[in-house]
């Protein structure tokens, strides 16, 4: 499979925000595009300052249902605080500010395992 991300970079002044739309894969087995939204992505991690070399994740999310932290609940054996998760359970990044090197990294995995990576500039935003 080879794919990648589909995101948008929001921009609010010197602010910005990534958000994951979905992600298409084209599956050289079955010679098809394949089209998943977000609600199949299991998990996706941003890098706020990418360098070009080395994936920091920055911030994960969790975009798939909420009903997942019940799960985090039993298996850390303790309370979570739910305000704060579903910070971490949806399709858009919190705001952070453009770093050094100008570029973000966005990696997925899919439901099924599959991982993708795509970079953006944000110069052009």
């Amino acid at each position: 499979m080879i794919g990648e991300p589909d995101i948008q970079i929001v921009r609010d002044g010197d602010r910005y925000a990534a958000r994951l739309l979905g992600y298409d894969y084209y599956s050289a087995g079955e010679d098809k595009m394949i089209v998943g939204d977000a609600d199949d992505v299991a998990i996706w991690m941003l890098d706020t300052d990418y360098d070009g070399r080395t994936l920091r994740v920055k911030q994960m999310f969790f975009p798939r249902r909420p009903e997942l932290w019940n799960d985090l609940k039993r298996t850390l054996r303790s309370e979570v605080d739910h305000e704060l998760l579903l910070k971490y359970s949806g399709t858009e990044s919190l705001p952070f500010e453009k770093g050094n090197h100008k570029r973000i990294a966005v990696k997925i995995i899919d439901k099924n395992g599959n991982e993708s990576l795509k970079t953006a500039g944000l110069e052009e935003w």
